[in-house]
C-alpha cells in the first residue's frame, strides 16, 4: 500500500537526533508500549489483544526502531502526552483498510498491517521508506471481520423478518419478525442453521430458503403479535473463535387455518462490535 510521507516525519527525525546527542534515551522514552498496554488491558473481546499478537511490530517494522509502519508514523507525528496521542489515533484508519484503528485495538488486530502482503514502512530518522511483509506471527490478524447481514426473498415468502442488533461475538444477535403482516397469524417460530439453500425448495408456504440438514444454530416460537413485531435474541459468545461463522435464519408464521407461511431469509457472518467499515481516513 501507498501511503504519503508527512513533511513533518523530518522535524520528528531532527528532535529525535538532537534528543540522542543529548544522551537521552530517545527510542525507548518516546516508546508507547507501555502507555498502550495500560490504555488497552483487555481491548480484544475473547482474545488477544493487538500487542499482544504483534508484540513490537505493532507499531514498528521487523528491524525496530526507527522503522515504523503506518500506525507507528501517526504516534509518532500526533502531539501530546502518550494517552493523547493514542486517543487521537483511534479514529484514523493508518493501514487505510477501511476500520479505523480502535476498530482494530478492539478487535485484536492490526492498524498497522494490512491483508495486502507488502505495506509501506517509514523510516523516523529520514533514510528513506519502503514495502515490508507483514509479521509471519500476525498471519490472518491483521484485518477484522465486520459483521455482515444480508436479506434473501424467495417464491411466495413474506419480507417480514429482520435484523435490529448486528450480530456480534460477546453481544445478542437481535431478529424482528413484524407478524402485522400475516394478518390471520397466531404464533411465530425463527430458525437458524449454518447454511443458505440457494435455489430454495418451493412449498405450499412459500420458498423455504435455509438448509435444514446444516448444523443447527438455534430456535424461538412466540405467539404472534397482531401488532407486531416479535423479537428474538440470540446470544453469541465472547469467543473469537465465533468471528467468521456464517448462519441463515428464516421465520414461518402459523395461520389461524392451521397452515404455514415463510419470511425471507437472513444471511449472517459474525463479526467484531464497533467494526463497521469507512472509519475515520487516515
Amino acid at each position: 500500500m501507498s501511503r504519503p510521507r508527512p513533511a513533518t516525519i523530518l522535524l520528528t527525525a531532527s528532535l529525535l537526533l538532537a534528543a540522542a546527542a543529548h544522551g537521552i534515551a530517545a527510542p525507548r522514552s518516546n516508546c508507547l508500549v507501555d502507555a498502550w498496554a495500560g490504555k488497552y488491558p483487555n481491548a480484544s473481546v475473547g482474545g488477544a489483544t493487538s500487542l499482544e499478537n504483534a508484540g513490537c511490530q505493532l507499531c514498528h517494522g521487523s528491524a525496530g526502531y526507527p522503522i515504523v509502519n503506518a500506525y507507528g508514523l501517526e504516534l509518532a507525528l500526533a502531539v501530546g502526552t502518550k494517552d493523547q496521542r493514542l486517543e487521537l489515533a483511534e479514529s484514523k484508519d493508518s493501514d487505510g483498510d477501511s476500520f479505523a484503528n480502535i476498530c482494530e485495538i478492539v478487535s485484536g488486530t492490526q492498524p498497522g498491517w494490512t491483508n495486502d502482503g507488502t505495506d509501506e514502512v517509514f523510516d523516523l530518522l529520514g533514510e528513506g521508506d519502503a514495502d515490508e511483509p507483514a509479521p509471519a506471527s500476525i498471519q490472518g490478524l491483521m484485518t477484522p471481520t465486520a459483521v455482515q447481514v444480508g436479506i434473501r426473498h424467495g417464491i411466495g415468502t413474506v419480507n417480514c423478518l429482520s435484523s435490529t442488533i448486528a450480530p456480534v461475538i460477546s453481544g445478542s444477535w437481535r431478529i424482528s419478525v413484524d407478524s402485522s403482516l400475516v394478518p390471520n397469524a397466531t404464533s411465530v417460530f425463527v430458525v437458524c442453521f449454518a447454511e443458505k439453500l440457494e435455489p430454495g425448495l418451493l412449498y405450499p408456504a412459500g420458498e423455504l430458503l435455509v438448509d435444514v440438514t446444516s448444523a443447527f444454530f438455534f430456535r424461538g416460537g412466540q405467539a404472534a403479535n397482531p401488532q407486531g413485531p416479535n423479537v428474538f435474541d440470540a446470544a453469541i459468545a465472547p469467543d473469537v473463535a465465533m468471528v467468521g461463522i456464517r448462519g441463515s435464519a428464516q421465520a414461518a408464521l402459523r395461520t389461524a387455518r392451521g397452515g404455514f407461511v415463510l419470511s425471507n431469509a437472513l444471511d449472517v457472518v459474525v463479526g467484531y462490535p464497533v467494526c463497521s467499515h469507512g472509519g475515520g481516513g487516515g
